[in-house]
């Protein structure tokens, strides 16, 4: 869910949270996978269960996640509405 532009959310207040506890909240930086690159969510987007799920089974895969602040993808900057 798009709750706000992408510069908007990244120019925002933020604090990190945990991957776990990303649902509900709206990113301030972009998660994605590497290879291939495509995001999974974007600045500005509201996380929900469905998403942490599948960026938490990519983990336990062994994928990459990149675009986030922290290099071992624990946790996700996030607007502090």
């Amino acid at each position: 869910e798009k709750v706000m532009e992408l510069g908007e959310a990244a120019m925002r207040p933020s604090k990190a949270v945990p991957l776990e506890e990303l649902a509900g909240k709206v990113l301030a930086e972009m998660v994605y996978v590497y290879p291939p690159g495509i995001p999974a969510l974007v600045q500005g987007e509201r996380a929900t269960g469905k998403d942490v799920e599948k960026i938490l089974s990519w983990k336990r895969m062994g994928l990459d996640l990149q675009g986030m602040e922290d290099p071992e993808g624990r946790v996700v900057r996030v607007v502090t509405e």
